[in-house]
């Protein structure tokens, strides 16, 4: 019974990859702002970084996808970001009952 409880307790992320795997041959930029608009055809997101004290925004990227890629984006981001709030959540709760260190001598 134990077992069978740990396999409903896990939580697996899976990277899904298609061929030809381009995730090492491209470039990442941190975001932390988004703005998306829809039209008929496309979905059109930009992306940029919110710098403070002020909040400007500087631009990063912008990335324009059909309906269907919108779709299939949506159905990824849905399945992956509440495991990973799971597995973020037992994290802060390990760290959060762990008893402070003793300063040592």
């Amino acid at each position: 019974m134990l077992d069978e409880q740990n396999k409903q307790d896990s939580v697996e992320v899976q990277l899904i990859t298609e061929k030809p795997l381009i995730l090492d041959k491209v470039g990442y930029a941190y975001v932390s702002y988004a703005q998306v608009a829809v039209n008929t055809l496309d979905f059109r997101i930009a992306f940029g970084d919110r710098i403070p004290p002020g909040g400007d925004v500087k631009p990063i990227a912008g990335v324009v996808m059909s309906h269907a890629h919108a779709k299939a984006l949506l159905e990824v981001l849905s399945a992956n970001v509440p495991k990973i709030d799971i597995l973020l959540k037992r994290v802060m709760e390990k760290i959060a009952s762990k008893p402070s260190n003793p300063e040592t001598p």
